[in-house]
């Protein structure tokens, strides 16, 4: 299982920049175009991991959940762009070549390492991932005044 879930990940990079655009067609009143893009999502991920598990068992269903996500992003990039015009910004694009290089590198470090050179390994991904998100969130002052408001808040 914790093969799968390290190579399931990978998905949570693909979510996270799908989820905004997928809520595009919500914002602009068409929601059929939504549900079509949501069937379409269900139908790949329902094959997929049953094609992934039947071919290479949970470690199979990981790789299937991670690659359908990202068929799901690139179309809904080519779906946004065709019908409303969608161009991915630079900063995100900058920010997903900062993070997803991270993730690799964590998870190529925990199929080579083992005991504490895996957690050491792992504690220097974490930190340099939350390092990268705390930078992000310190140039869009406004996230980090909100954050760090929260943050007072709570004390």
């Amino acid at each position: 299982i914790v093969s799968m879930a390290q190579i399931a990940t990978f998905a949570m990079y693909a979510k996270a920049l799908s989820l905004p655009i997928s809520y595009m067609p919500l914002a602009k009143g068409k929601s059929q175009h939504f549900m079509a893009m949501e069937r379409l999502y269900d139908l790949m991920l329902v094959a997929g991991v049953v094609i992934g598990y039947h071919y290479g068992g949970l470690v199979g269903t990981g790789v299937a959940l991670a690659a359908i996500h990202w068929i799901e992003l690139g179309a809904l990039i080519i779906f946004a762009h065709a019908k409303y015009g969608l161009q991915l910004s630079s900063p995100i694009i900058k920010y997903m070549s900062l993070q997803l290089p991270i993730g690799i590198l964590a998870w190529a470090s925990a199929q080579l390492f083992s005991g504490w050179l895996y957690w050491c390994a792992s504690i220097l991904f974490v930190s340099l991932s939350t390092i990268v998100s705390l930078y992000i969130l310190h140039q869009k002052t406004s996230l980090w005044n909100a954050l760090m408001e929260r943050i007072h808040r709570r004390r």
